[in-house]
Formats: structure tokens, C-alpha cells, sequence
């Protein structure tokens, strides 16, 4: 299903930053996910843009641009499902480098929609620690 463009959504994306010693291919190997987008240290960030990439980031977004997002619980029982399946690795890997869970929320002005909600369950809050994972919410208001 392809989500209204207009609708207030949430988003939730793993992020593995700061590493110098290790490729983004062996992340990928290790973590045995095909990251959403990468960043390369003191590449450009787009064609489009001049600003150089400071430090190395894999991106991993639970969802694709054009599917529909469940709520906030819901996206993140699917992060700690991928993790339980992988844990050694996610935990290696989150212990050596900056692990941070990100949560995007974009909310739409004048839409008669609900805030998403953004709150943590316990078994979050333990994923959070597993990982020892910083925990980011960006709000984005949109006309």
C-alpha cells in the first residue's frame, strides 16, 4: 500500500556512525542487513550538495519510502526482532561504534490528524540498553 503523502507519519532508522576501521560492506555482512543509504567519510553528501561527509554512517530504515508505516510500538518490536536474530553481531558492533535508534516524525499542518504518538515500552527501553544506543527524536513540521 503506498501511504498518503499528506498524512502524519512516523519513522523509525538505525544508525551505525563513527567507525573508521571497518568497511560499510562488513557492517552489512555482520549485521546481515543491506543498509537504506550510507555516508562516506569526506565524500559529498549528494552531487547536489558541497558540504563533505565528516564521519562514516550506515543507515538502516526499517521501511521503504513508499510503504506504510505502523505506529511507533510497532516499528520498533520489528527493530527488536531483527536484532534477537543477529544479537551477537548487533551488540559487537553497537559496543565498538555509535549506535543510534532515530525517530522522524513529520507532522503535516492543518491535517484534522492525531500526533503520532512517540513513548517507549520497557522491552524498548532494553533494546535501547542491549545496543547501548543513544535514542533521537526529530519532529518536522510541514505546510
Amino acid at each position: 500500500m503506498v501511504p498518503n503523502q499528506r498524512s502524519n507519519k512516523v519513522e523509525v532508522r538505525l544508525e551505525i556512525s563513527d567507525f573508521d576501521d571497518v568497511s560499510h560492506e562488513e557492517i552489512s555482512r555482520r549485521l546481515g542487513l543491506q543498509p537504506s543509504r550510507v555516508f562516506i567519510k569526506g565524500q559529498p553528501y549528494s552531487p547536489l550538495m558541497a558540504r563533505i561527509v565528516t564521519q562514516n554512517r550506515w543507515l538502516f530504515n526499517l521501511y521503504a519510502a513508499e510503504q506504510v508505516r505502523p505506529n511507533i510500538e510497532d516499528q520498533l518490536d520489528e527493530l527488536i526482532r531483527l536484532v534477537e536474530a543477529n544479537k551477537s553481531a548487533f551488540t559487537s558492533i553497537c559496543k565498538a561504534y555509535r549506535c543510534g535508534v532515530f525517530c522522524l516524525v513529520t507532522v503535516y499542518k492543518g491535517l484534522n490528524e492525531s500526533t503520532p504518538a512517540v513513548y517507549l515500552e520497557k522491552r524498548h527501553v532494553h533494546l535501547l540498553d542491549t545496543l547501548s544506543a543513544l535514542f533521537d527524536v526529530d519532529i518536522y513540521l510541514s505546510k
